[in-house]
């Protein structure tokens, strides 16, 4: 295996489902996600896929304001919507520990009908024996076990 993937696995992805184990042990809401897109004219080659922190401009809206400060100013429209839908997970759970709380149908930029994929998703709380997570990409899916065979060697 690639070496910097272990030590990624070992150094985060790990101590991230550990803690999610014991949070959600403790009956507390517990949610997670893996942000698996790649900005398409972001900084960083696609060969390189995802980078940790790669979320950061959805989360705070750079593709609806067409870019600002250090990210990249030039969205597609399918990013767009992957923003709203992070903004509106981020706040909703926020507001009432439950990132599925109803959501406003008319959205800033009008993707109503394409909003249907995110809307569609039910975001099963996160528990150690099923371990669901939300894989958020343009086209998002709940899955489950993070990288479990590679995460063997750390639990």
């Amino acid at each position: 295996p690639d070496v910097d993937r272990v030590l990624s696995d070992a150094q985060v992805v790990a101590p991230v489902i550990h803690t999610a184990d014991l949070h959600s042990s403790a009956r507390r809401n517990s949610f997670l996600y893996v942000f698996d897109y790649q900005t398409k004219f972001g900084d960083y080659p696609q060969r390189q896929g995802c980078i940790h922190g790669e979320e950061l401009p959805y989360v705070f809206g750079a593709p609806l304001v067409s870019g600002m400060m250090h990210f990249p100013r030039n969205y597609t429209k399918s990013e767009m919507l992957l923003s709203e839908a992070t903004i509106l997970y981020w706040s909703n759970f926020a507001r009432t520990g439950n990132p599925n709380e109803p959501q406003e149908t008319e959205l800033v930029h009008g993707f109503r009908q394409e909003k249907n994929r995110f809307k569609n998703i039910e975001w099963s709380p996160y528990e150690s024996v099923h371990k669901k997570y939300l894989c958020l990409d343009t086209k998002p899916k709940l899955k489950n076990h993070y990288r479990a065979h590679h995460m063997s060697p750390f639990t």
